[in-house]
């Protein structure tokens, strides 16, 4: 578990990593159903006809809407992190430039 402090600085390299790994399972996931769906489709309108053949193409589209659903759920992930990665970076920056300038410019002015 994070402890606060870490749970205050995010670790870009860290978050740009998972929002590359979710797009990338999301993509090699989508790959994958693709070709499922393309064998299924090709056992179960090649001329299997029984109830069962319904069934398991019912049974398969239910796990292509779930695998797209995932799929979905994992391109977001990778679009939000990446968007609230470059929201902290633009911030840390903004943060970083405003201290480098209080530091600079003595609230005294020089007078004691």
């Amino acid at each position: 578990m994070a402890s606060p402090t870490d749970q205050m600085h995010m670790v870009t390299e860290s978050a740009q990593h998972a929002a590359t790994m979710a797009a990338s399972t999301a993509e090699s996931m989508s790959g994958h159903v693709t070709r499922l769906s393309g064998v299924v489709g090709s056992v179960v309108g090649g001329g299997w006809h029984m109830d069962q053949a319904f069934a398991f193409g019912n049974a398969h589209q239910n796990w292509a809407d779930g695998m797209a659903k995932l799929i979905a759920a994992l391109n977001k992930m990778s679009a939000d992190t990446t968007m609230h990665m470059a929201d902290y970076e633009e911030t840390d920056t903004a943060q970083a430039a405003q201290l480098v300038r209080t530091v600079q410019t003595p609230s005294f002015a020089g007078i004691l």
